[in-house]
């Protein structure tokens, strides 16, 4: 996560903290700096106090004393979001987060519809906490509201991408949520807040596409309609 440009990108980033704020020790004493720079009257100066600081949350929200250990006896929960520039995941358990995750988005995925950015943050979530929700019970929440309705009808009235990607997301087993935008407070900062993607990041996302796409053109036509209905 970069460091924030201005205030609107260091108050995404303190509503992010706060929510987590209650694992996080002493925290009022580490945001001294950031909490007076987004103050209405204070102009925006970044510095090495400010940025220090920062460093110093981002390490304190990824520490074992923040996070909490997967356990396997309990269900997950896992708040999911795209932005224009990525993809943000986080998991749950007990309130507390197990894992983050996030991605940016390749050149093409940029040109998606939001629904398929949406159902892509979605596929993108299982993939990478796979090994947690394999046979545990899954709640993953979303603040597109019109992705619901997508899992309830046949996969063919659905167009061909957001097909494909339900169809890799047959192997899990999970229940969708809606959560209000303003409440996915975790996922919406991993989703937008991102470095640039690198090239080699580019080239694998589309092999990952590339692979779906040729199991989907090695099914024949009958048994792939048995399998959208």
């Amino acid at each position: 996560m970069p460091s924030p440009s201005n205030k609107k990108d260091l108050l995404q980033f303190i509503g992010m903290i706060n929510y987590l704020g209650r694992y996080i020790k002493n925290l009022s004493a580490n945001l001294a700096f950031l909490r007076e720079l987004i103050k209405e009257n204070t102009a925006w100066s970044w510095g090495e106090n400010e940025e220090a600081e920062f460093r110093r949350i981002k390490e304190m929200v990824s520490e074992v004393t923040t996070l909490k250990y997967f356990d396997i006896r309990k269900p997950i929960t896992i708040e999911c979001d795209a932005s224009s520039l990525g993809l943000g995941a986080a998991a749950f358990q007990d309130g507390r987060v197990v894992a983050y995750a996030s991605r940016a988005l390749t050149k093409a995925e940029k040109n998606y519809a939001q629904i398929e950015k949406e159902l892509l943050a979605i596929l993108f979530a299982c993939n990478r906490f796979d090994q947690m929700i394999v046979g545990n019970r899954t709640i993953i929440k979303t603040d597109h509201k019109p992705l619901l309705n997508t899992f309830e009808k046949p996969l063919l009235k659905a167009p061909k991408r957001l097909q494909l990607m339900l169809m890799a997301l047959q192997r899990y087993n999970f229940e969708m949520e809606y959560i209000n935008g303003k409440n996915n407070i975790v996922a919406d900062v991993l989703s937008s807040a991102l470095t640039p993607i690198s090239k080699s990041d580019e080239a694998n996302a589309n092999l990952r596409a590339n692979i779906f796409k040729i199991i989907g053109e090695k099914i024949d036509g009958e048994t792939m309609k048995r399998m959208l209905i």
